[in-house]
Order: structure tokens, then sequence, then C-alpha cells
């Protein structure tokens, strides 16, 4: 509210589940460990900070949510897919990327893509998937699968990406589940759903927007939190800017569309981090694959909403990449813009998100 005090999260009490209510705890509770026995104070775990709160209603496993709320920031690191760079897109493999905690520089979690190849070759980056979230002690080796997100896409949602977010079969969105799913996308049991956000319907104006829920989809949806990029971003710009992601918190009485009363980046920002040398800018150039950096700023934020801020990113990481079927139907921009694996017969995102269906989808 503009002016007003800000809003704090509910630390998890408006989750709804079919556990008991007091399962794990009530909201601002602190982890129980060995404290005592390896000299922290009661009720901290290891390496997680004093009064770090807890969902009401725990759905990830308990090392994961004590790494995620020991943490204030971490870095999404994509992995370049050498055949599909040298295809130039070509041949599209599944994306992969490392979540790194960067006070430590230690990866923590890998994210896997599973998706249909037949599919993924002609329609990504708007195609149906699962990303397999791991733990890992090594950095390589994939460890238990402690989330899944899932992004229902083409071919079940034909115009995602090509108009504006007029109606469920183009509103971007993504489920994170805890633990592991199967099925098809779009189809799978809201049980184990942590949380889900989407592009709010004729998207956020001229803004990537997303509006990140709790739990699973419903009839009712009142979003805790609204992603918003900036309006201008890809292309040439991509070399010198970095580009912020703003996560804010809303308010009860937050009117759907009314950013402008929103606290702009009271919650969190996400980050698409410039190059900092040659070999960086060559990846930037001749590849799809992105580093963001997510900083919490809410000490109020629990584990499975900092898990929502991740699925976010992942999502983020695939809406917000611009694919044209050929350079002819691009607005003119300007700058150099060279080919690259994320649009095939198109060169890399134009500088504008504008496409000439109307702004690009927005993710909530």
């Amino acid at each position: 509210m503009a002016g007003g005090a800000s809003p704090t999260f509910g630390g998890g009490a408006t989750f709804e589940s079919d556990m008991p209510a007091g399962a794990g705890g009530g909201a601002g509770a602190t982890f129980e460990s060995d404290a005592v026995a390896e000299g922290r104070p009661a009720g901290l775990g290891a390496g997680q900070v004093v009064g770090a709160v807890i969902d009401q209603v725990p759905l990830i496993d308990a090392d994961t949510a004590k790494l995620l709320a020991g943490t204030s920031k971490f870095v999404l690191q994509q992995d370049i897919k050498w055949v599909e760079t040298a295809t130039l897109g070509c041949i599209p493999q599944k994306n992969r990327y490392r979540v790194i905690d960067p006070i430590s520089e230690r990866v923590v979690m890998i994210v896997q893509e599973e998706s249909n190849d037949f599919v993924r070759c002609f329609a990504k980056p708007f195609h149906s998937l699962l990303l397999n979230i791991h733990r890992t002690d090594d950095g390589e080796k994939l460890g238990a699968q402690v989330m899944t997100m899932e992004r229902e896409g083409c071919c079940s949602k034909f115009f995602l990406g090509k108009c504006f977010a007029c109606g469920p079969g183009c509103q971007d969105g993504m489920v994170l589940h805890a633990g592991t799913v199967q099925g098809k996308p779009g189809e799978i049991p809201k049980s184990q759903a942590i949380a889900h956000s989407k592009v709010p319907k004729w998207g956020g104006g001229l803004h990537p927007t997303l509006q990140v829920m709790d739990r699973g989809v419903s009839n009712v949806e009142e979003p805790y939190a609204v992603v918003r990029g900036p309006t201008f971003f890809g292309g040439c710009t991509e070399l010198f800017c970095k580009k912020d992601f703003s996560v804010s918190k809303v308010p009860a009485s937050w009117k759907p569309g009314k950013y402008k009363d929103l606290h702009v980046g009271d919650a969190a920002t996400i980050t698409k981090k410039k190059p900092q040398s040659f070999t960086g800018a060559m990846k930037q150039l001749f590849t799809d694959a992105d580093t963001y950096f997510v900083e919490f700023k809410d000490p109020s934020m629990t584990p499975q909403q900092k898990a929502a801020m991740l699925g976010s990113m992942l999502l983020l990481d695939y809406s917000a990449k611009l694919h044209l079927p050929s350079p002819a139907l691009q607005l003119p921009t300007p700058g150099f813009r060279l080919p690259s694996p994320d649009s095939r017969l198109s060169a890399r995102a134009p500088v504008c998100n504008l496409t000439p269906c109307g702004p690009l989808p927005q993710v909530d």
C-alpha cells in the first residue's frame, strides 16, 4: 500500500493441507537439531541463522527446509549444452541448472529438465516439462529429489507465448511439488503442491509479471507475492546491463493490477547478471545459458516460500526467452544481434520485449 506499512508474509500460516494443523510447529518456530552438542544456540540447525522461521505445514523434507531457511541469497546458473550450441539450437537439449550458495561457492542443488524430445525440438521454450530438483553433496552427483516443478505448455497450451495472456490457454505458469511426482504436465495431482505461480490474465502490461500463490491451483487464487521484470531486456542489452526482477509482497487490500500500490522489491530481488568477462560475453552471445542471482530481503519468508521463488526463477528462464519463427516477424530493434540456440531460426530475444502480438506473456 502506497505510503503505508509494508505487509509481512504469514510464515506459512495461509497454507492448507491434509496434514494435522500443528504438524511441524507454528509460524515463526525455529529448527530443533543437535545444536547444543555442536555448540550452536538451541533451535538452530547447522549453517542456519538465528530465528529462522519454518512453515506451519511443512511439505518439503527437513534437510531442504533447513538449507532454505538459512540462506538469504543464492545463484541459479544454467549449464551450457554444446550440441545445442554447435547446431545453433536446431537440436535443443534438456536444460540443466545449478543452485549455488554464493557465500561458500558450493553447489547445493541440481535441476534437471524432463521433457518430450519431439515437442521440445519444435516448441522450446514454450514446451511442457518437469524440472526435477535434487540435492547434491559434490556439485555433480544427483542426490535425493526434493522438489519437482511442473510447467504445462505446448501442445496443450498451443497459444502460449503467441499473444496476450487472455485466457488459460495462453497463460504461462508452474506448480512446485514436494518430492517426486510423475505424470503429464497439467494433469498431475496437486496433493504435494508447495506453491504455484502464473502470468495474470492480460499479462502485466509491458513488464514480465508473475503472481506467486500458496499450494495447488484453485478457483480462488490470492497471490502473496508478485514478480515484475523490466520492460526492456534481451539482445545486446544483456551484454552491458544487469536486469532486475522485483519480488513484492501483496497486502490483503491489494487489487489485482494495481502494481503501483506495491512496495517494489520489499520481499526479494532477482537479478539476471551481465557478463563479467570476455568469455562470459561470448557465452551470452552464442548460448542460452543464463545466470540469475536472488537476494531475499524479508526475514519472515519461510523455506517453502523461498522454494517458490526458485520455481518462479526457473519459469522465468523459459518464459522470458522470446522465440519467434522467423527474423522477419521480429520488430526492428537497434544493436547487432547474433543467432543463438535460444531462438534457432531467429536472432536472440530483441531489445524490447514487445512482439507482433503484444507484450511478452507475463509470469506470476
